[in-house]
């Protein structure tokens, strides 16, 4: 039978570690965790899942930190997730199913709270890829992409995630986004995640001019962010009441 593997990264996580092993350990054969440096009770948590734990040197590099934690794993697959991401519905014979059916990589359903300008919580959907075969790696340093040649499929997996409602992982990962766009200027991924992330720490301003080159420069199609990026897009000229734009996109 298909061995699949729980791999996660973590850093300071006991708000909500409990919560996702809970939720997702029913989807596993084992859980793998990779610690990066935490100084509270998270390592204590994943103990008490019988979590298989290593350890690696933080060094602003997301995707090096991935692949160190893929590579703890002997799962034939493996489900990649955040701490902040909590189960909504979806079973391992969901899992089972997508593997036997055929050669693809997964993209969970993903429901994003973020606190609105006016301090309401709103909601937007997003299909990320997270469930992968064994040898499966990830390149960028922040916002990390999967590198296969598989095509990518829906898994019946839902979960929601929090993690923006949180303060200071924004400031993070704009420094590290910005200093790989100064040495790809014209990527529309990058440029995708530095203006959503600007749109998220509520500089629309600042967001709006990444938000016009990302518009240029993404393809039509054969990407999976361009319309969340255009949906950003069209909150943030709002949010600068800027509606002539928005009836020109």
């Amino acid at each position: 039978m298909t061995t699949i593997g729980l791999v996660m990264i973590v850093r300071n996580e006991s708000r909500s570690l409990e919560k996702c092993l809970s939720l997702a350990e029913k989807l596993v054969d084992g859980i793998y965790i990779t610690d990066t440096g935490s100084t509270d009770n998270t390592i204590k948590i994943a103990q008490e899942y019988n979590a298989h734990i290593s350890e690696f040197e933080w060094c602003n590099d997301f995707s090096a930190a991935r692949n160190f934690a893929l590579e703890q794993s002997p799962c034939d697959w493996n489900l990649i997730l955040d701490a902040d991401e909590y189960l909504v519905s979806g079973k391992r014979a969901d899992i089972q199913r997508f593997v036997d059916s055929g050669r693809h990589v997964g993209a969970i359903e993903r429901h994003d709270s973020y606190r609105e300008a006016n301090g309401e919580i709103s909601q937007s959907c997003v299909f990320t890829t997270r469930l992968v075969p064994k040898g499966t790696f990830y390149e960028g340093k922040v916002h990390e992409q999967i590198i296969s040649d598989l095509p990518i499929a829906p898994l019946n997996l839902v979960f929601d995630h929090d993690g923006y409602l949180q303060g200071g992982k924004g400031k993070r990962n704009l420094e590290i986004l910005l200093e790989e766009l100064d040495s790809n200027p014209n990527d529309s991924y990058l440029l995708y995640q530095v203006s959503r992330t600007l749109w998220l720490m509520k500089e629309f301003a600042r967001a709006d001019g990444y938000f016009e080159r990302f518009y240029q420069l993404v393809p039509d199609s054969g990407t999976g962010y361009r319309s969340s990026g255009v949906i950003s897009y069209i909150y943030n000229l709002l949010e600068l009441k800027n509606m002539r734009r928005v009836f020109s996109l």
